[in-house]
């Protein structure tokens, strides 16, 4: 399950010379059952605009709310989740977006690597992580970046070799990257006692992927890795 925010276009009409979008703003953890529920109700499929991920440190609803609220600044008429824009002004929304959260496709999601579909099990989502426990050992954490870095450095703590780490990565990013790197990152944080940055915009569900890839590039066992909730 991965959460997102999405902007569907719902209609578009070109009247002398001006073009208004319509468009439907929301949040899911589940974008193709979404989408499959609009298709029932319109004809043939929606087009998918937008598709970005929430900030991690913030509440899904609480993100959904944030951009809500700029797209009705962009917008020429609100109703509810429903936008109507004019000419650029869904452009110039998309691109605001683009600056506070990490956007990515449909199809990223969609089409996931088998090593991200085969690690996370649970979810995770609205979760406020305690303790993480790696190899028989435990760390406490407040927060998910918290649990993400705990995890980097450990592993790097372990490790002969910082090249396996750098290796971790998603089908449009790298989530490890050396320092003067780290602007491809939206939230970046650096790896104590090294010179690698890691990612830390993560859903927790992400936190927990991420944690299992870099786990798995070293060759542990997932069974001595948890997170334990409050």
């Amino acid at each position: 399950m991965t959460e997102v925010i999405y902007s569907i276009e719902l209609d578009t009409l070109d009247t002398t010379g001006l073009t208004m979008v319509k468009v439907k703003i929301g949040k899911t953890s589940n974008l193709e059952s979404r989408l499959n529920n609009y298709q029932t109700g319109m004809l043939g499929e929606p087009e998918v605009l937008d598709v970005w991920y929430p900030n991690p440190n913030v509440g899904l609803s609480s993100v959904e709310n944030g951009i809500l609220d700029i797209a009705q600044q962009y917008s020429y008429n609100r109703n509810g989740e429903a936008f109507v824009f004019l000419q650029n002004g869904y452009q110039e929304f998309s691109e605001t977006v683009d600056k506070l959260l990490e956007a990515t496709t449909r199809e990223e999601i969609r089409d996931a690597s088998p090593d991200e579909r085969e690690t996370t099990t649970d979810d995770y989502t609205g979760e406020v992580p305690a303790v993480v426990r790696l190899d028989g050992e435990t760390y406490e954490v407040s927060s998910w970046t918290e649990c993400v870095v705990t995890v980097a450095e450990w592993v790097l703590s372990q490790a002969e070799s910082e090249e396996p780490l750098k290796q971790v990565s998603g089908r449009s990013r790298d989530y490890i990257v050396e320092e003067g790197e780290e602007s491809q990152h939206i939230s970046p944080k650096q790896i104590d006692n090294s010179e690698l940055y890691i990612e830390t915009n993560l859903s927790a569900n992400n936190v927990i992927q991420v944690s299992q890839k870099m786990l798995r590039a070293y060759d542990y066992d997932l069974a001595e890795f948890d997170v334990l909730t409050e």
